[in-house]
């Protein structure tokens, strides 16, 4: 059965309940800038274990209400599933400090958070239609063992499993040291835009949407201030594949219109929102994906599944019997939240993964969604789908938050025109669509087995 995304939940169908979103954003992003900072101490006091000298015991440091990760060098590291699945007591205690920040704010809102999730030992997706909070206190695990800095908090919000609020701080791209600048704070709020901003981590104020409305940098027409309190069913609808924003008609289309900021400026994505797709997807494409957690070497296994998936992506064009697509390169961060991060400022042009879970994804979404970025189902369609037929009318499926495997192409917010070897013109929707495509007709074994309960795919 194909799902059109018509079909899928629309956050706009909420009525039970006034949602006020943008109180929403500015908790999550000064939320999850709080929470970075206490990821930052703690891999700065690892960095420095062995030159620092041992903290000094006090009653006070050992109290359960200490949210300060500072004199914790040690890391604890535990394996969940394997070595390449790990936990460490940072995770744990960010976990805890994020929830019980929600709780006092919103009691009323369920709460899906990645360590207290995998505690329950159920692998079913259980998300409801209710307000819920979707948190990964540190996503990048692996390379927080390492000090690798690709490390964030991710926060999503969602309605009738929508995601339409999303926050996702790195704190370690801005430096180790807690005294450095803030790290890089991707956010965005439905109907409200997505930004790319560098908080101060002493000035909330500086990640609230009024702040990046009022300062962020665009080139495009920035959008209509809308009314803060609002119900959930007058947002920008979640279904749409374009940036869901309205211009604003007194605002210069020129960046030097915004006025500057008491800082970094705030920028309003995606970065390059001219820039077209390849016509000759996959080749030109710069691809975000992970190598996950299923290192079983199966025949059929997902292992080999994504590695004949790469060789086809990015062998020389025509080779591997035509599937050869020679895209410009590949690259695995090993955050799922920020690759979609990248992909909604369109710095990657595609992202794609099996084996991720909610708290994953949720945050970036949001942004991608807002962005005008699009997302779909992770697996190609049996052949004779007409998904596959650019003409068919049919639009592509937006994928479950639980679906666990995912294809997303970054904003592309102008068409293409006719090219000169006889390519029709096409909408920027058009030619996203085109690149899904693109990627779907070189996944080996037409994609990763992942398959939950719970979940409704498209096919």
């Amino acid at each position: 059965m194909v799902v059109s995304s018509s079909a899928l939940p629309d956050a706009s169908t909420e009525t039970s309940s006034m949602i006020d979103l943008e109180a929403i954003h500015d908790f999550a992003t000064d939320l999850a800038v709080r929470a970075g900072a206490l990821l930052r101490q703690a891999a700065f006091s690892r960095s420095q274990a062995g030159y620092l000298p041992p903290p000094v015991a006090s009653s006070s440091s050992s109290s359960s209400n200490d949210t300060s990760l500072s004199e914790t060098p040690d890391l604890d590291v535990r394996d969940k599933q394997s070595n390449v699945d790990i936990v460490t007591e940072t995770d744990l205690r960010v976990e805890k400090f994020i929830l019980e920040e929600i709780q006092k704010r919103y009691p009323g809102h369920a709460l899906l958070a990645e360590e207290t999730y995998a505690a329950g030992g159920s692998k079913r997706f259980g998300l409801t239609d209710e307000a819920t909070w979707i948190v990964d206190p540190l996503d990048g695990t692996v390379n927080f063992l390492h000090l690798f800095p690709f490390v964030c908090v991710s926060i999503g919000f969602t309605i009738n499993k929508v995601p339409v609020v999303g926050a996702i701080y790195a704190p370690m791209l801005g430096g180790l040291d807690p005294r450095a600048s803030g790290g890089t704070l991707w956010s965005s709020c439905q109907g409200r835009g997505a930004y790319q901003s560098y908080p101060s981590t002493t000035d909330s104020t500086q990640c609230s949407l009024a702040f990046l409305e009022r300062y962020a940098c665009s080139a495009m027409p920035r959008p209509q201030p809308v009314t803060s309190t609002t119900p959930a069913a007058t947002t920008a609808g979640a279904t749409t594949s374009t940036t869901s924003t309205s211009a604003d008609p007194s605002s210069s289309s020129s960046s030097s219109a915004a006025p500057q900021p008491p800082g970094p400026q705030p920028l309003r994505l995606p970065l390059q929102p001219t820039r077209p797709l390849s016509r000759q997807a996959p080749s030109g494409l710069l691809i975000a994906s992970e190598w996950g957690k299923d290192r079983r070497a199966n025949p059929d296994g997902n292992l080999l599944r994504k590695a004949n998936s790469f060789l086809n992506l990015a062998g020389e064009k025509g080779s591997r019997n035509g599937l050869g697509g020679q895209i410009q390169g590949l690259r695995s961060m090993g955050s799922a939240a920020l690759d979609l991060a990248f992909c909604a400022s369109g710095t990657i042009d595609v992202f794609w993964e099996g084996g991720c879970w909610e708290w994953d994804v949720c945050a970036g979404l949001a942004v991608l969604y807002e962005a005008g970025g699009i997302a779909t189902e992770g697996n190609a369609p049996p052949p004779d789908l007409p998904l596959w037929d650019s003409k068919s009318g049919m639009r592509l499926p937006r994928p479950s938050l639980g679906a666990r495997r995912f294809l997303c192409v970054r904003p592309c917010l102008v068409g293409s025109p006719a090219g000169e070897k006889g390519e029709e013109e096409e909408t920027a929707v058009q030619a996203q669509e085109r690149v899904v495509r693109s990627i779907w007709q070189r996944l080996h074994l037409g994609g990763l087995a992942y398959q939950r309960e719970g979940v409704e795919y498209a096919y």
